[in-house]
Formats: C-alpha cells, sequence, structure tokens
C-alpha cells in the first residue's frame, strides 16, 4: 500500500486508517510485524522533474529537509500514531537517508533517486536504502542471517 499524501481532511485520513487497520488485523495470528515505511520527500512537481533534469542533472529540483518533513506531515502523524497503539506495528522514517544535509534532491550521491516523481527507485540507484533497512531490520530482530 503505497499513500502519498494523506489531506488535512478527516475523510483522507479516516480511509488510510481503514486501509492500516485493515493489514493490521492478522498481525497478532500470523505473529508478523507491520512495518510503516514513511513517504519519500517530494521535491517538484512532473513538470519541474523533468526540466531540472535536462538542465541541472535533477539538482535544481530542491526542497529544503524542513519542508519535506512539513509537507508528509499528515501523512507522518497517521503511520505514527496508528503504530504506537498496536504491538506488532513499526514506523520507519527514511528521509535522512535520502537527503543530503538540510536539502532534500531527487539525486543522491550523484546518481538519479527515482524514476519520476513517485517513489520509485531508479535503474541508477536500486536500492538507496538497503543498508538503513538493514541495520534498522537487524535492530528490530526482523533481520534473516544469510547462509
Amino acid at each position: 500500500m503505497f499513500s502519498r499524501a494523506v489531506s488535512s481532511e478527516s475523510g483522507a485520513g479516516q480511509s488510510l486508517q481503514q486501509q492500516l487497520a485493515h493489514l493490521a488485523a492478522d498481525v497478532p495470528a500470523r505473529g508478523a510485524t507491520l512495518v510503516l515505511v514513511d513517504d519519500i520527500p517530494h521535491t517538484c512537481g512532473d513538470e519541474d522533474f523533468r526540466r531540472s533534469f535536462l538542465l541541472t542533472g535533477g539538482r535544481g529540483c530542491r526542497i529544503p529537509k524542513q519542508e519535506a518533513v512539513a509537507h508528509r506531515a499528515p501523512h507522518t502523524q497517521v503511520l505514527k500514531e496508528f503504530s504506537q497503539k498496536r504491538a506488532g506495528i513499526v514506523y520507519l522514517d527514511p528521509l535522512s537517508e535520502l537527503c543530503e544535509g538540510d536539502s532534500c534532491y531527487p539525486t543522491l550521491d550523484g546518481k538519479i533517486l527515482y524514476v519520476d516523481t513517485s517513489p520509485h527507485f531508479s535503474q541508477a540507484n536500486p536500492s538507496p536504502l538497503a543498508s538503513f533497512f538493514r541495520s534498522k531490520f537487524s535492530r528490530l530482530g526482523l533481520a534473516r542471517t544469510p547462509r
């Protein structure tokens, strides 16, 4: 399930909560852990995204990290509250891994990060969060040991 944004209207937040509740219903019976991962930073719109890559290799599509945090705040609040109220549910936020310092770009370490303005990572940078997830899952006891 992916939800780009949750509007401030209660209906959108309620719908996401209903979807999460549906997913979470199976967690206790299966002895599973539901991992909720927050949204990527939305650096710019589709047209600006394309123009930025043509002119600056993506560096022109910059958003201050604090603005990215504010933009995601309604979505973040729903995920955090949901994970805090139920056992077997964990909230993870990869924002710091996807931003450089105080700014977020659609590139990371000189490589295109996203295919477009969606959360799909590009072929040039297919697993920018691998070490983040490995570390978090290991700390939570969710990582499998390679054979």
